[in-house]
């Protein structure tokens, strides 16, 4: 398979994205690198028709590589690359590359975190077309896209298994309690019981860190650097996890990577820990209404038990939870997902020509495999029989796109048509 990857942000996304193209190469597809934040850097303070030249380059190469798949940390590939220097540029990765776009969500917010209105009905309309297919890390946050009208399924973060790994043995974990990210209330109520027992933090926003009594002398400042991260993980006898309001029923990359490095997990998110991992004996999940700091103090003083569990959880997640084993697991998904987006380019020729071939070529399609976007080949069998004046049978198709998917936009411009019939 040939896949595009992309980033567009400076920041841990640009992580993701890499190690996500890391694992496909790994799996022997091929991978065509973009990375419109290098490309930023280097054109800062170039006139617009620079930037236009950069991207006019990107889309021949991007199409002369001819693209199964393009892989999108979020809706990144539907953006604007250059939102600052062009912003009302239409060039968008995902036009460019003429291919489907699976798109990896580890944040949730805008443009879910309100009702469509006329500023989010784009996104939604472009996240709801055939091409577009979302693996969301958070089980909430995967309701609320079904709730959309967004084709999505549940896909965790993971972890580069080269990039983050035990230390050499009788390495000393001279660092009693690590926590990595930035500030939030939850996060420093939750830490400031720590302070005393050696914790150590590592994050951005040193403002917010430091503005709190009590951990302003825990702060170690922002580590940029996975080597150095890895390296802090690797000294870290326990790392704590506390989770942010944009992962409400999931486990972030820290989890993962800290458990990678044969350090000690405790975690506030015990049912989703659950789902993916064995509590009692690969980390430690904090009952609800236990401080975490009497969680900690308890692992911190039975060093054999914390041994057991770090040594186990590290040998875990290093075979089953690594990017390289999340694309092998959703593989036939993607493939499938790639052959259906290029059957509506057959669909779009026979609607045109011959409403009824266009019924027979969908019905082929589901004698032939079970298709993932049924909600839009019942919205294009509504246009069909509609084409051929099939009214009551059109109003059956589009009632059965409604009861996969009512959050359909398309929903609506096609009742109010069938309303005149």
């Amino acid at each position: 398979m040939k896949v595009v990857v992309s980033i567009r942000q400076r920041s841990f996304a640009r992580f993701v994205a890499f190690d996500l193209a890391e694992a496909a190469r790994r799996l022997g597809w091929t991978v065509h690198w973009v990375d419109f934040d290098a490309l930023t850097q280097q054109l800062d303070g170039a006139p617009a028709e620079a930037w236009q030249a950069t991207l006019a380059r990107v889309g021949d190469q991007v199409r002369a590589f001819a693209p199964d798949l393009v892989l999108s940390y979020g809706i990144e590939a539907i953006l604007p690359p250059f939102p600052t220097a062009l912003p009302d540029d239409p060039w968008r990765l995902a036009d460019a590359a003429r291919a489907p776009v699976a798109c990896f969500f580890y944040d949730f917010g805008a443009p879910f975190d309100r009702p469509v209105d006329a500023t989010t009905r784009p996104y939604i309309e472009r996240l709801q077309q055939a091409d577009v297919r979302v693996f969301c890390w958070d089980r909430q946050a995967l309701a609320d896209l079904c709730g959309f009208g967004v084709a999505a399924e549940y896909l965790p973060m993971a972890v580069n298994e080269a990039m983050f790994f035990p230390p050499s043995p009788g390495a000393p974990r001279d660092l009693a309690v690590v926590f990595s990210g930035g500030p939030t209330p939850e996060r420093v109520a939750a830490l400031r019981p720590l302070a005393n027992a050696g914790l150590s933090v590592y994050g951005y926003d040193e403002t917010g860190w430091t503005a709190d009594a009590t951990l302003a002398s825990c702060y170690r400042g922002m580590v940029t650097e996975r080597d150095r991260l890895r390296e802090v993980y690797q000294r870290a006898r326990v790392t704590v996890n506390v989770t942010r309001a944009h992962g409400r029923a999931s486990i972030n990359m820290r989890v993962f990577e800290a458990m990678a490095c044969g350090c000690l997990v405790v975690t506030d998110q015990g049912q989703e820990a659950a789902t993916l991992f064995d509590v009692e004996r690969d980390l430690v999940t904090v009952p609800p209404g236990t401080s975490i700091g009497a969680v900690v103090d308890r692992c911190l003083h039975d060093d054999d038990a914390r041994n057991r569990r770090a040594e186990r959880g590290a040998a875990v997640v290093r075979e089953s939870h690594t990017y390289t084993a999340r694309l092998t697991a959703i593989a036939p998904r993607l493939k499938a997902f790639a052959s259906e987006t290029r059957a509506w380019a057959f669909w779009d020729q026979f609607i045109l020509a011959d409403p009824g071939k266009a019924l027979r070529f969908v019905e082929a399609l589901r004698a032939d495999r079970a298709l993932l976007r049924e909600d839009l080949w019942h919205l294009a069998d509504t246009t069909a029989h509609m084409r051929l004046g099939r009214w009551d049978v059109a109003r059956r198709s589009l009632e059965r796109a409604e009861r996969l998917s009512p959050g359909l936009l398309r929903l609506r411009v096609l009742a109010d048509a069938l309303r005149t019939h």
